[in-house]
């Protein structure tokens, strides 16, 4: 994990994995593919967006490896795909609240 050097951004101390997903799904099928999605372990946002891609989802873990498996679990769980997969990994998280 990489720590941030500043007094005014708190950062984690302890590593938790996150990864955000963004999927093109077959439009009609968004919404069941959100709730597919929202009940796979490790999945605590899911989001329809508009446009391309229109779904996004974060997967959090303790460690990389189990990262790894709950986020391709999850991407597996959903058969409408219909484009790429997109993978932006979190580097550091902030907590915003001490961002003054």
């Amino acid at each position: 994990m990489l720590r941030v050097a500043s007094e005014n951004i708190g950062v984690k101390e302890r590593y938790v994995g996150k990864t955000y997903i963004l999927l093109d799904v077959v439009q009609d099928l968004a919404t069941n593919a959100a709730f597919t999605l929202s009940r796979s372990p490790g999945v605590g946002l899911v989001e329809i967006l508009e446009g391309s891609p229109n779904l996004v989802f974060a997967v959090t873990a303790e460690n990389r490896h189990r990262l790894a498996s709950l986020t391709t679990a999850a991407i597996s769980a959903v058969d409408d795909i219909t484009g790429s997969v997109r993978l932006l990994p979190v580097n550091t998280e902030v907590d915003a609240a001490m961002c003054i």
